[in-house]
């Protein structure tokens, strides 16, 4: 595997610059300190960033940890798009041996699988019970130690993973402009700088103008950022002496252009909002308030904070929903389902045979 390898500051720098190719690392039981028979045990994705980030969290914990086969994907993208499913987790369960190593039967999941991990199935077939751990994986050790709380369980979009969305967008156009850069010598320097230049100030400008994001004001967003790619123009044009028109309209034109690419799904890029692209961003999730047990679990597995749990579940913050369907999938009453805006009804019973939800449409999950 490519961890083996390439040297951890090399792999981590490869893996931020280019993740959305697959990244993996090998599948199978792992010690982390010192485990015993009682210690927990915790399951992650074989994307080599994300097992790295959780072995580095968990310094000074003894735990067993299980690298599942995500097809070498973060564990949010693997689920959502049916690459890490509930065959996945019951086959590393029953293959890894972990059963012979602990007393237990209890295995900690990143909450992000939800959408793809039916945990009621893991249990049936497995004798496994599914806890939902914290999003992030750096809340590993509190949580094991006190348990979850509300706070673990919602997504964010802070500065270190904005930087690495930006890094992501920016290195490979980067490369690709390297590659082509005999067709335009003299603008493949300056290509690449208006590029990282403009990614950085979308993502880590982010916090300024999310209301525009959380509107879908797509438009909005284009025009403020070719005005900054206009404002750039200007100042280089300035510091170099060169304010022709063509000039000018050239790389306004570039700007824009780069503008427009980062915009098409901004929000889809981020964990906090459903994509402007996907065609069903209509649809919401649907409750049955007679169905409903008022059991918890949507709100457990929900990134977002959406449900409140009072006799029945609500969703009084059901704008913020980013439509992934864990809530669905994991609902052991079939109380919720994804309705569309003529009325249309997405059963439970689709959404998890199909693996559907409106981050994609994925291919039927095969059995255990």
């Amino acid at each position: 595997m490519i961890d083996r390898v390439l040297p951890r500051p090399l792999l981590w720098l490869l893996a931020t610059a280019f993740r959305l190719l697959p990244w993996p690392t090998r599948t199978g039981l792992r010690r982390v300190g010192r485990p015993r028979a009682s210690s927990p045990v915790i399951l992650t994705g074989n994307f080599a960033l994300t097992v790295d980030r959780v072995l580095a969290a968990m310094r000074g914990v003894d735990a067993w940890l299980l690298v599942a086969n995500s097809r070498g994907l973060n564990v949010w993208c693997a689920s959502a798009g049916g690459h890490l499913t509930t065959h996945d987790v019951i086959s590393i369960l029953k293959t890894s041996g972990v059963a012979e190593n602990v007393t237990h039967r209890q295995v900690v999941l990143p909450q992000l699988a939800a959408a793809g991990v039916e945990a009621d199935q893991v249990l049936q077939r497995t004798g496994w019970e599914v806890i939902w751990g914290p999003v992030d994986a750096c809340h590993l050790p509190v949580f094991l130690e006190r348990g979850g709380s509300d706070r673990m369980r919602l997504a964010t979009f802070g500065a270190v993973h904005r930087l690495e969305m930006a890094c992501m967008w920016a290195a490979p156009l980067s490369l690709l402009v390297a590659v082509a850069a005999f067709l335009w010598p003299a603008g493949a320097l300056p290509l690449m700088g208006m590029i990282w230049g403009l990614t950085l100030a979308v993502y880590l400008g982010f916090p300024l103008y999310e209301s525009l994001v959380a509107r879908g004001s797509f438009v909005r967003f284009v025009a403020l950022f070719g005005a900054l790619a206009m404002a750039g123009t200007a100042l280089v044009g300035a510091l170099t002496g060169d304010l022709s028109i063509p000039f000018l309209l050239r790389w306004t034109g570039i700007g824009t252009a780069v503008v427009l690419l980062l915009g098409v799904d901004l929000a889809g890029s981020t964990p906090l909002y459903k994509s402007w692209v996907q065609p069903e961003r209509q649809y919401r999730v649907d409750l049955s308030e007679e169905l409903c047990t008022a059991c918890g679990r949507c709100a457990e597995v929900c990134p977002r904070g959406v449900f409140v749990i009072a006799g029945v579940a609500s969703l009084p913050r059901a704008h913020d929903c980013e439509q992934c369907a864990a809530c669905i999938v994991q609902c052991p009453e079939d109380a919720l389902s994804f309705a569309g805006p003529a009325g249309e009804r997405v059963g439970p019973d689709i959404v998890r045979r199909h693996k559907l939800n409106m981050l994609g449409r994925r291919a039927r999950t095969p059995s255990a």
